[in-house]
Protein backbone atom coordinates (compact mmCIF):
# COMPACT_ATOMS: atom_id res chain seq x y z
CA UNK A 1 0.00 0.00 0.00
CA UNK A 2 2.95 2.37 0.59
CA UNK A 3 2.29 3.69 4.05
CA UNK A 4 3.39 5.64 7.11
CA UNK A 5 1.35 4.98 10.26
CA UNK A 6 2.00 5.61 13.92
CA UNK A 7 0.36 5.95 17.32
CA UNK A 8 1.58 7.49 20.55
CA UNK A 9 0.13 7.72 24.04
CA UNK A 10 -0.05 10.94 26.03
CA UNK A 11 -1.16 11.71 29.57
CA UNK A 12 -4.87 11.02 29.10
CA UNK A 13 -5.21 9.27 25.75
CA UNK A 14 -3.59 8.43 22.44
CA UNK A 15 -2.91 10.11 19.10
CA UNK A 16 -2.90 8.08 15.89
CA UNK A 17 -1.62 9.35 12.55
CA UNK A 18 -1.30 8.16 8.98
CA UNK A 19 -0.51 9.39 5.50
CA UNK A 20 -3.16 8.96 2.81
CA UNK A 21 -1.48 7.48 -0.29
CA UNK A 22 -2.43 4.07 -1.71
CA UNK A 23 -0.17 2.88 -4.51
CA UNK A 24 -0.08 -0.06 -6.90
CA UNK A 25 3.56 -0.35 -7.82
CA UNK A 26 4.56 3.05 -9.18
CA UNK A 27 0.91 4.03 -9.77
CA UNK A 28 -0.83 6.11 -7.09
CA UNK A 29 -4.32 4.63 -6.94
CA UNK A 30 -5.71 6.93 -4.24
CA UNK A 31 -4.22 10.10 -2.80
CA UNK A 32 -6.63 10.53 0.13
CA UNK A 33 -7.18 7.04 1.56
CA UNK A 34 -8.35 6.91 5.18
CA UNK A 35 -6.04 4.38 6.88
CA UNK A 36 -7.39 4.95 10.42
CA UNK A 37 -10.43 2.71 10.92
CA UNK A 38 -12.75 2.56 13.96
CA UNK A 39 -13.23 -0.81 15.65
CA UNK A 40 -15.45 0.49 18.47
CA UNK A 41 -16.40 3.93 19.74
CA UNK A 42 -13.08 4.27 21.56
CA UNK A 43 -10.71 1.89 19.74
CA UNK A 44 -9.25 2.60 16.31
CA UNK A 45 -6.82 0.77 14.05
CA UNK A 46 -4.07 2.02 11.69
CA UNK A 47 -3.62 -0.13 8.60
CA UNK A 48 -0.54 -0.88 6.51
CA UNK A 49 0.17 -3.57 3.93
CA UNK A 50 -2.24 -4.79 1.28
CA UNK A 51 -5.14 -2.35 1.22
CA UNK A 52 -7.67 -5.09 0.49
CA UNK A 53 -6.37 -7.37 3.24
CA UNK A 54 -6.22 -4.63 5.87
CA UNK A 55 -9.71 -3.39 5.03
CA UNK A 56 -11.15 -6.90 5.22
CA UNK A 57 -9.26 -7.72 8.40
CA UNK A 58 -10.59 -4.55 10.02
CA UNK A 59 -14.12 -5.60 9.14
CA UNK A 60 -13.54 -9.09 10.54
CA UNK A 61 -12.41 -7.62 13.84
CA UNK A 62 -15.34 -5.21 13.90
CA UNK A 63 -17.81 -8.10 13.56
CA UNK A 64 -15.88 -10.63 15.67
CA UNK A 65 -15.23 -12.84 12.65
CA UNK A 66 -11.42 -13.02 12.71
CA UNK A 67 -11.59 -16.84 12.57
CA UNK A 68 -13.19 -16.64 9.16
CA UNK A 69 -10.02 -15.11 7.70
CA UNK A 70 -7.98 -18.12 8.83
CA UNK A 71 -10.49 -20.50 7.22
CA UNK A 72 -9.67 -19.02 3.80
CA UNK A 73 -6.23 -20.62 3.96
CA UNK A 74 -4.20 -17.55 3.01
CA UNK A 75 -2.12 -15.72 5.60
CA UNK A 76 -3.21 -12.06 5.52
CA UNK A 77 -0.49 -9.53 4.60
CA UNK A 78 -1.30 -6.90 7.22
CA UNK A 79 0.59 -4.82 9.75
CA UNK A 80 -1.66 -3.08 12.25
CA UNK A 81 -1.54 -0.54 15.06
CA UNK A 82 -4.43 -0.69 17.53
CA UNK A 83 -4.90 2.14 20.02
CA UNK A 84 -7.64 3.48 22.23
CA UNK A 85 -8.73 4.64 25.65
CA UNK A 86 -10.62 2.97 28.51
CA UNK A 87 -11.32 4.00 32.09
CA UNK A 88 -9.02 1.30 33.51
CA UNK A 89 -5.82 1.67 31.46
CA UNK A 90 -6.25 5.14 30.01
CA UNK A 91 -4.57 5.50 26.62
CA UNK A 92 -3.02 2.29 25.26
CA UNK A 93 -1.10 1.52 22.06
CA UNK A 94 -0.57 -2.02 20.67
CA UNK A 95 1.68 -2.96 17.75
CA UNK A 96 0.73 -5.92 15.59
CA UNK A 97 3.49 -6.32 12.96
CA UNK A 98 3.43 -8.82 10.09
CA UNK A 99 3.28 -12.29 11.64
CA UNK A 100 0.75 -11.47 14.36
CA UNK A 101 2.86 -10.56 17.41
CA UNK A 102 0.93 -8.37 19.87
CA UNK A 103 3.01 -5.87 21.91
CA UNK A 104 1.85 -3.05 24.18
CA UNK A 105 4.13 -0.04 23.62
CA UNK A 106 4.18 3.69 24.51
CA UNK A 107 4.39 4.52 20.79
CA UNK A 108 4.90 2.58 17.57
CA UNK A 109 5.35 3.18 13.86
CA UNK A 110 4.70 1.00 10.83
CA UNK A 111 4.60 0.79 7.05
CA UNK A 112 7.33 1.44 4.51
CA UNK A 113 7.81 5.03 5.73
CA UNK A 114 8.62 3.93 9.27
CA UNK A 115 12.13 2.83 8.25
CA UNK A 116 13.05 6.50 7.77
CA UNK A 117 11.91 7.85 11.16
CA UNK A 118 13.06 5.45 13.90
CA UNK A 119 15.86 7.79 14.98
CA UNK A 120 13.61 10.86 14.77
CA UNK A 121 10.91 9.23 16.91
CA UNK A 122 13.43 8.00 19.49
CA UNK A 123 14.72 11.57 19.78
CA UNK A 124 11.34 13.32 19.98
CA UNK A 125 9.37 10.83 22.10
CA UNK A 126 9.03 11.52 25.82
CA UNK A 127 6.53 10.15 28.36
CA UNK A 128 3.59 12.10 29.80
CA UNK A 129 3.24 14.50 26.87
CA UNK A 130 0.19 16.72 26.67
CA UNK A 131 -2.37 16.11 23.94
CA UNK A 132 -1.05 19.04 21.88
CA UNK A 133 2.58 17.92 22.23
CA UNK A 134 1.70 14.35 21.27
CA UNK A 135 -0.27 15.45 18.21
CA UNK A 136 2.61 17.69 17.09
CA UNK A 137 4.97 14.70 17.53
CA UNK A 138 2.77 12.48 15.35
CA UNK A 139 2.34 15.10 12.61
CA UNK A 140 6.07 15.84 12.47
CA UNK A 141 7.03 12.15 12.31
CA UNK A 142 4.46 11.23 9.64
CA UNK A 143 5.32 14.29 7.50
CA UNK A 144 9.03 13.45 7.69
CA UNK A 145 8.36 9.86 6.62
CA UNK A 146 6.20 11.07 3.73
CA UNK A 147 9.08 13.29 2.57
CA UNK A 148 11.59 10.42 2.59
CA UNK A 149 9.47 7.43 1.52
CA UNK A 150 8.52 7.46 -2.15
CA UNK A 151 5.46 5.28 -1.50
CA UNK A 152 3.96 7.39 1.31
CA UNK A 153 2.34 10.73 0.60
CA UNK A 154 -0.82 12.76 0.16
CA UNK A 155 -2.28 14.34 3.28
CA UNK A 156 -2.15 13.50 7.00
CA UNK A 157 -5.08 12.25 9.04
CA UNK A 158 -4.95 12.10 12.82
CA UNK A 159 -7.28 10.75 15.48
CA UNK A 160 -7.14 11.78 19.16
CA UNK A 161 -8.87 9.34 21.55
CA UNK A 162 -9.32 10.26 25.22
CA UNK A 163 -11.93 10.32 27.97
CA UNK A 164 -13.47 13.30 26.18
CA UNK A 165 -14.20 11.25 23.06
CA UNK A 166 -12.71 11.10 19.57
CA UNK A 167 -11.42 14.04 17.54
CA UNK A 168 -10.42 13.49 13.91
CA UNK A 169 -8.22 15.98 12.03
CA UNK A 170 -7.25 16.35 8.39
CA UNK A 171 -4.10 18.14 7.21
CA UNK A 172 -4.14 18.75 3.42
CA UNK A 173 -1.01 18.23 1.39
CA UNK A 174 -0.23 21.92 0.95
CA UNK A 175 -0.12 22.36 4.74
CA UNK A 176 2.03 19.34 5.56
CA UNK A 177 5.31 20.54 7.16
CA UNK A 178 8.20 20.68 4.67
CA UNK A 179 11.25 18.54 5.47
CA UNK A 180 14.83 19.50 4.70
CA UNK A 181 15.59 19.11 0.99
CA UNK A 182 11.97 19.38 -0.16
CA UNK A 183 10.56 22.13 -2.33
CA UNK A 184 7.97 24.05 -0.29
CA UNK A 185 4.38 24.27 -1.50
CA UNK A 186 3.48 27.56 -3.24
CA UNK A 187 2.56 30.22 -0.70
CA UNK A 188 -1.20 30.33 -0.24
CA UNK A 189 -1.27 32.88 2.56
CA UNK A 190 -3.43 35.91 1.84
CA UNK A 191 -1.65 39.01 0.57
CA UNK A 192 -3.34 42.36 0.83
CA UNK A 193 -3.69 44.69 -2.13
CA UNK A 194 -5.73 47.84 -2.49
CA UNK A 195 -9.39 46.80 -2.52
CA UNK A 196 -11.48 47.85 -5.52
CA UNK A 197 -14.36 50.19 -4.65
CA UNK A 198 -16.98 47.61 -5.67
CA UNK A 199 -15.56 44.85 -3.41
CA UNK A 200 -17.16 44.45 0.00
CA UNK A 201 -15.13 44.05 3.17
CA UNK A 202 -16.28 40.43 3.43
CA UNK A 203 -14.84 39.70 -0.03
CA UNK A 204 -11.42 41.09 0.86
CA UNK A 205 -8.79 38.95 2.62
CA UNK A 206 -9.71 38.07 6.19
CA UNK A 207 -8.20 36.19 9.13
CA UNK A 208 -10.66 34.67 11.63
CA UNK A 209 -13.31 36.95 10.15
CA UNK A 210 -11.18 40.10 10.58
CA UNK A 211 -10.37 42.09 7.41
CA UNK A 212 -6.69 42.52 6.62
CA UNK A 213 -7.13 46.28 6.30
CA UNK A 214 -8.76 49.07 8.24
CA UNK A 215 -8.65 52.71 9.30
CA UNK A 216 -10.21 55.83 7.82
CA UNK A 217 -9.31 58.09 4.91
CA UNK A 218 -10.46 61.05 7.02
CA UNK A 219 -7.59 60.77 9.50
CA UNK A 220 -4.39 62.84 9.46
CA UNK A 221 -2.32 59.74 8.77
CA UNK A 222 -1.01 58.01 5.65
CA UNK A 223 -1.80 54.47 4.54
CA UNK A 224 0.67 52.07 6.20
CA UNK A 225 1.49 48.41 5.58
CA UNK A 226 2.03 46.02 8.48
CA UNK A 227 3.40 42.48 8.56
CA UNK A 228 2.08 39.90 11.03
CA UNK A 229 4.14 36.70 11.42
CA UNK A 230 3.07 33.84 13.67
CA UNK A 231 6.03 31.51 14.30
CA UNK A 232 4.72 28.13 15.47
CA UNK A 233 5.35 24.54 14.42
CA UNK A 234 1.91 23.45 15.55
CA UNK A 235 -0.11 26.36 14.14
CA UNK A 236 1.67 26.12 10.77
CA UNK A 237 1.20 22.33 10.80
CA UNK A 238 -2.56 22.60 11.34
CA UNK A 239 -2.49 21.05 14.83
CA UNK A 240 -4.44 24.06 16.11
CA UNK A 241 -5.71 27.34 14.67
CA UNK A 242 -3.51 30.37 15.14
CA UNK A 243 -4.89 32.79 17.74
CA UNK A 244 -1.88 35.04 18.26
CA UNK A 245 -1.78 36.58 14.77
CA UNK A 246 -5.51 37.41 14.87
CA UNK A 247 -4.98 39.00 18.32
CA UNK A 248 -2.45 41.40 16.76
CA UNK A 249 -4.83 42.08 13.87
CA UNK A 250 -7.62 42.82 16.36
CA UNK A 251 -5.37 45.36 18.08
CA UNK A 252 -4.69 47.12 14.77
CA UNK A 253 -8.45 47.42 14.15
CA UNK A 254 -9.07 48.87 17.61
CA UNK A 255 -6.03 51.14 17.94
CA UNK A 256 -5.14 52.58 14.53
CA UNK A 257 -7.22 55.42 13.10
CA UNK A 258 -5.37 56.03 9.83
CA UNK A 259 -5.60 53.67 6.84
CA UNK A 260 -3.57 50.47 7.00
CA UNK A 261 -3.15 47.13 5.25
CA UNK A 262 -1.73 43.90 6.67
CA UNK A 263 0.16 40.92 5.29
CA UNK A 264 -0.25 37.78 7.39
CA UNK A 265 2.00 34.70 7.58
CA UNK A 266 2.01 31.52 9.71
CA UNK A 267 5.32 29.64 9.54
CA UNK A 268 7.14 26.90 11.52
CA UNK A 269 10.05 27.51 13.90
CA UNK A 270 12.70 27.22 11.19
CA UNK A 271 15.29 29.99 11.30
CA UNK A 272 15.99 30.16 7.51
CA UNK A 273 12.25 30.43 6.80
CA UNK A 274 11.77 33.09 9.49
CA UNK A 275 14.63 35.15 8.03
CA UNK A 276 13.25 34.74 4.50
CA UNK A 277 9.76 35.83 5.61
CA UNK A 278 11.04 38.92 7.46
CA UNK A 279 13.09 39.97 4.43
CA UNK A 280 10.09 39.49 2.13
CA UNK A 281 7.78 41.58 4.30
CA UNK A 282 10.32 44.39 4.69
CA UNK A 283 11.75 44.45 1.16
CA UNK A 284 9.10 43.10 -1.22
CA UNK A 285 5.91 43.97 0.70
CA UNK A 286 7.21 47.37 1.95
CA UNK A 287 5.86 46.88 5.46
CA UNK A 288 6.77 49.75 7.77
CA UNK A 289 6.15 47.57 10.82
CA UNK A 290 6.62 43.79 11.04
CA UNK A 291 5.35 42.15 14.24
CA UNK A 292 6.25 38.55 15.07
CA UNK A 293 4.67 36.36 17.74
CA UNK A 294 6.12 33.14 19.12
CA UNK A 295 9.55 31.53 19.28
CA UNK A 296 11.12 33.90 21.83
CA UNK A 297 11.60 31.54 24.79
CA UNK A 298 14.61 29.41 25.81
CA UNK A 299 13.46 26.17 24.11
CA UNK A 300 15.82 24.75 21.44
CA UNK A 301 13.43 25.62 18.56
CA UNK A 302 12.74 29.17 19.80
CA UNK A 303 14.88 31.02 17.26
CA UNK A 304 12.83 34.12 16.36
CA UNK A 305 15.23 36.56 18.09
CA UNK A 306 18.22 35.04 16.28
CA UNK A 307 16.42 35.31 12.93
CA UNK A 308 15.45 38.92 13.70
CA UNK A 309 19.02 39.90 14.55
CA UNK A 310 20.30 38.20 11.40
CA UNK A 311 18.14 40.33 9.07
CA UNK A 312 18.34 43.65 10.95
CA UNK A 313 20.97 46.32 10.28
CA UNK A 314 20.54 47.99 13.70
CA UNK A 315 18.99 46.64 16.89
CA UNK A 316 16.46 48.40 19.15
CA UNK A 317 16.92 46.59 22.50
CA UNK A 318 14.70 49.06 24.39
CA UNK A 319 11.54 47.38 23.08
CA UNK A 320 12.54 43.99 24.47
CA UNK A 321 13.44 45.55 27.82
CA UNK A 322 10.08 47.35 27.96
CA UNK A 323 8.09 44.19 27.13
CA UNK A 324 9.88 42.14 29.79
CA UNK A 325 9.25 44.88 32.38
CA UNK A 326 5.53 44.89 31.49
CA UNK A 327 5.20 41.08 31.60
CA UNK A 328 7.01 40.89 34.96
CA UNK A 329 4.00 42.60 36.50
CA UNK A 330 1.99 39.47 35.69
CA UNK A 331 4.36 36.44 35.72
CA UNK A 332 7.89 35.88 37.09
CA UNK A 333 8.78 33.75 34.06
CA UNK A 334 8.82 36.91 31.91
CA UNK A 335 12.59 36.96 32.47
CA UNK A 336 12.79 33.87 30.23
CA UNK A 337 11.60 35.87 27.22
CA UNK A 338 14.23 36.91 24.68
CA UNK A 339 12.09 39.36 22.69
CA UNK A 340 13.97 41.99 20.75
CA UNK A 341 13.47 44.53 17.97
CA UNK A 342 15.50 45.93 15.12
CA UNK A 343 15.57 48.00 11.94
CA UNK A 344 15.87 46.78 8.38
CA UNK A 345 15.90 49.65 5.90
CA UNK A 346 12.81 51.72 6.68
CA UNK A 347 11.09 48.85 8.51
CA UNK A 348 10.79 48.21 12.25
CA UNK A 349 10.67 44.54 13.31
CA UNK A 350 9.38 43.70 16.81
CA UNK A 351 9.10 40.31 18.55
CA UNK A 352 5.94 40.02 20.67
CA UNK A 353 5.04 37.21 23.13
CA UNK A 354 3.34 34.07 21.88
CA UNK A 355 0.08 34.09 23.86
CA UNK A 356 -2.84 36.40 22.95
CA UNK A 357 -3.23 37.58 26.57
CA UNK A 358 0.47 38.50 26.81
CA UNK A 359 0.36 40.17 23.40
CA UNK A 360 -2.37 42.56 24.49
CA UNK A 361 -0.71 43.26 27.84
CA UNK A 362 2.46 44.43 26.09
CA UNK A 363 1.39 45.93 22.76
CA UNK A 364 -0.94 48.50 24.36
CA UNK A 365 2.09 50.17 25.98
CA UNK A 366 4.81 49.34 23.47
CA UNK A 367 2.84 50.83 20.56
CA UNK A 368 2.89 54.31 22.09
CA UNK A 369 6.39 54.93 20.69
CA UNK A 370 6.10 52.99 17.43
CA UNK A 371 4.50 55.76 15.27
CA UNK A 372 7.33 58.15 16.23
CA UNK A 373 9.93 55.51 15.37
CA UNK A 374 8.36 54.98 11.94
CA UNK A 375 8.30 58.77 11.43
CA UNK A 376 12.05 58.90 12.05
CA UNK A 377 12.50 56.10 9.49
CA UNK A 378 10.71 58.33 6.96
CA UNK A 379 7.74 55.99 6.91
CA UNK A 380 3.99 56.74 6.83
CA UNK A 381 2.38 58.90 9.50
CA UNK A 382 0.28 56.62 11.73
CA UNK A 383 -2.59 58.11 13.72
CA UNK A 384 -4.08 56.17 16.65
CA UNK A 385 -7.32 56.24 18.61
CA UNK A 386 -6.22 58.03 21.77
CA UNK A 387 -8.75 56.19 23.94
CA UNK A 388 -7.00 52.90 23.05
CA UNK A 389 -3.35 53.92 22.55
CA UNK A 390 -2.17 57.51 22.70
CA UNK A 391 0.85 57.74 20.42
CA UNK A 392 3.63 59.93 21.79
CA UNK A 393 5.45 62.25 19.40
CA UNK A 394 7.81 65.16 20.04
CA UNK A 395 6.30 68.45 18.82
CA UNK A 396 8.57 68.44 15.75
CA UNK A 397 6.98 65.16 14.56
CA UNK A 398 3.35 66.09 15.22
CA UNK A 399 1.15 66.70 12.18
CA UNK A 400 -1.48 69.46 12.29
CA UNK A 401 -3.05 68.71 8.93
CA UNK A 402 -2.74 66.10 6.22
CA UNK A 403 -0.30 67.09 3.45
CA UNK A 404 -1.87 67.88 0.08
CA UNK A 405 -1.05 65.27 -2.56
CA UNK A 406 1.39 66.40 -5.21
CA UNK A 407 -1.20 66.16 -8.01
CA UNK A 408 -3.77 68.14 -6.08
CA UNK A 409 -1.22 70.82 -5.18
CA UNK A 410 -0.27 71.23 -8.83
CA UNK A 411 -3.89 71.55 -9.90
CA UNK A 412 -4.52 74.17 -7.21
CA UNK A 413 -1.48 76.17 -8.34
CA UNK A 414 -2.62 76.04 -11.96
CA UNK A 415 -6.08 77.28 -10.95
CA UNK A 416 -4.53 80.34 -9.36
Amino acid sequence: MGTTIMAASFDGGVVMGADSRTSTGSYVANRVTDKITPLTDSIYICRSGSAADTQNLSRYVQWFLAQHGMELGDEPAAGLIVAGWDRHEGGSVYAIPLGGTLVKVPFTIGGSGSAYIYGLCDKLWRPNMTEEECQAFVVKAVSHAMARDGSSGGCIRTVVISKDGVKRSFLPGDRVPVAFGELPAPQQQPQVQARPAHMSQQQAGTVCGLPLEGGSEDSLGDCARFGIVTVSDRASGGVYEDQSGPAILQFFHEAIKSKWQAVYRVIPDERPLIEQTLKELCDAESCSLVVTTGGTGPAPRDVTPEATEAVCERMMPGYGEQMRAISLRYVPTAVLSRQTAGLRGKSLIINLPGKPKSIRETIDEVFMSIPACIDLLEGPYIETHDEVVKAFRPPALQRKQKPVAAGAAGAAAAGQ
